[in-house]
């Protein structure tokens, strides 16, 4: 017959089991949900940022391009250069993190019409060259090409913005699982311990009860 310690360990075994399960399952969720969050700021939000740059930088460079036209030459020159290098140095970024479908060709569109965009800038910019006909081919092929690379990284910055909304979702649904994984396991940890404690009465009092019949 098993004897009063050995039904003690025992039911302190099943505790302590128990305990470690929760504890267990949980260190897994969160290291899961923390390499989630990880992917998040190391691959999307980086084009998210890398696409930003670039459609400041294409703002700035078109500034510069009709401050040319107006006749401030220098000042117009000095922000296209500045800013085609802040662009190239964004675009570099954002080439070397596709993460997404689709987002390699949409990537290497920016790259293609930005080395278009950069000829056309230098017609533009052109003091030996006839200020109608500089004007001319600002609004011809300027104007579209600064549409067409900020429409394409418009998309690219939105495909990533969207996944990082899913993987925030994703995250909050492994938090809630956790959650719900430790309130069931606290549960059935307080059912084992009642029911426990009740045998531990009947263990201790079963013994006086039969010395007293005796």
């Amino acid at each position: 017959m098993i004897g009063i310690r050995t039904k003690l360990s025992l039911g302190f075994l099943g505790l302590l089991l128990i305990l470690m399960l929760v504890g267990v399952r949980n260190i897994l969720l969160l290291n899961e949900l923390g390499g989630s969050i990880d992917l998040i700021l190391r691959e999307n939000y980086r084009s998210v940022i890398a696409c930003q740059d670039m459609k400041e930088a294409l703002e700035r460079i078109d500034s510069g391009l009709l401050y040319s036209l107006l006749d401030h030459q220098p000042e117009g020159k000095a922000l296209v250069k500045r800013n085609l290098e802040v662009f190239a140095e964004a675009l570099h970024v954002q080439l070397n993190n596709i993460t997404l479908p689709e987002e390699d060709q949409k990537s290497s569109r920016i790259e293609n019409l930005f080395n278009d965009y950069v000829l056309v800038t230098k017609a533009v910019l052109d003091q030996d060259s006839d200020l109608e006909k500089r004007r001319n081919i600002y609004f011809a092929d300027s104007v579209s090409l600064f549409r067409e690379i900020k429409f394409t990284a418009d998309e690219i910055l939105h495909m990533n913005q969207a996944k990082m909304s899913k993987s925030s979702h994703d995250a909050g649904m492994k938090v809630a699982e956790a959650r719900n994984t430790m309130i069931g396991l606290i549960g059935l940890g307080l059912l084992v311990a009642s029911g426990f404690m009740i045998l531990v009465g009947k263990w201790i009092l079963r013994p006086i009860s039969s010395l007293t019949n005796a």
